[in-house]
C-alpha cells in the first residue's frame, strides 16, 4: 500500500508581509522562508508519519 504522505512539495506565495516559501522532499530536506516581522508554526513530516514541530521567526531555515 502506498504511503499517504506527500513525497515532495515546492512553492512560494507573496503576502502583505512578504514571501512565504517552502521546498521539501520527504526524508531529504525541508527549507522554509518566513517573512520579516512574522512568526510561523512549521510541522516537518517524518517518514514514520509523525511530525516535528518548529516555532520560527522571520528568516530562511533548513530543517530536518
Amino acid at each position: 500500500m502506498a504511503s499517504p504522505m506527500v513525497p515532495w512539495a515546492k512553492g512560494r506565495i507573496g503576502t502583505v508581509y512578504g514571501e512565504i516559501a517552502v521546498d521539501y522532499k520527504l526524508g531529504d530536506h525541508f527549507t522554509v522562508t518566513v517573512p520579516p516581522n512574522t512568526k510561523a508554526e512549521v510541522f516537518v513530516p517524518r517518514q514514520d508519519g509523525s511530525f516535528t514541530r518548529h516555532s520560527l521567526t522571520s528568516g530562511t531555515y533548513s530543517l530536518t
